[in-house]
């Protein structure tokens, strides 16, 4: 009798065990995630893709959602610090994939009037601010342009002249260079102008 009891006692606990084991695997159950946030919170491994993911035991995946999606030019995209691709024309990448062209159409336009050797598109510019390049006779008037920089929002930082370095009275490329200081800016990037010299004033002389 009492090897039957020692029998029922143990089959007991067994069972007892048994689903005490079932009950706690239960409680470990992948729990209710809806985001890729809820995702990373739960222990989940972060997935370094573009964009980055995180995927649960059971198969789920969750992409993550930034504030990349308000990004849509190649100028919002370098504000938000992305960095520049060694491309030409520059591109800018967001960590969601989405990418953007620097827009240089009026610098291929133009290049058979005036081209610019420093700085270059996309370089990091200081004070003072030296510009060199080459342009047409036409483009200067007693042997000077105006140069003006702004920054994105059009802000006026300097305005001066570029000088040729030698006789411009041709209609060939002719050397200039323009030395100056400038404002500190409010935006990340801006712009460098270069504008025909037009002593008449009339407007469809403007370039």
């Amino acid at each position: 009798m009492s090897i039957l009891k020692s029998f029922v006692i143990a089959s007991a606990i067994i069972i007892l065990i048994a689903i005490g084991y079932l009950i706690f695997e239960a409680t470990t159950a992948v729990p209710n995630i809806n985001s890729f946030t809820e995702c990373i919170e739960a222990g989940y491994p972060l997935q370094k893709t573009i964009p980055p993911t995180c995927q649960t035991s059971d198969g789920q995946l969750f992409t993550e959602k930034t504030l990349d999606e308000n990004i849509n030019s190649f100028t919002e995209c370098i504000a938000a610090g992305y960095p520049i691709m060694e491309s030409y024309p520059a591109q800018c990448r967001t960590s969601n994939g989405k990418s953007f062209t620097q827009d240089i159409t009026n610098d291929l336009n133009k290049s058979n009037l005036i081209l610019v050797n420093s700085p270059l598109p996309n370089a990091l510019i200081k004070s003072p601010l030296t510009i060199t390049g080459e342009a047409k006779g036409q483009w200067f008037f007693e042997a000077t342009f105006p140069v003006t920089l702004v920054d994105d929002n059009d802000q006026e930082l300097a305005r001066t002249f570029a000088e040729a370095s030698g006789d411009w009275m041709t209609e060939n490329f002719v050397k200039f260079e323009s030395q100056f200081s400038f404002l500190p800016p409010k935006t990340p990037t801006g712009k460098i102008i270069l504008e025909k010299a037009n002593p008449s004033g009339l407007a469809e002389q403007n370039d």
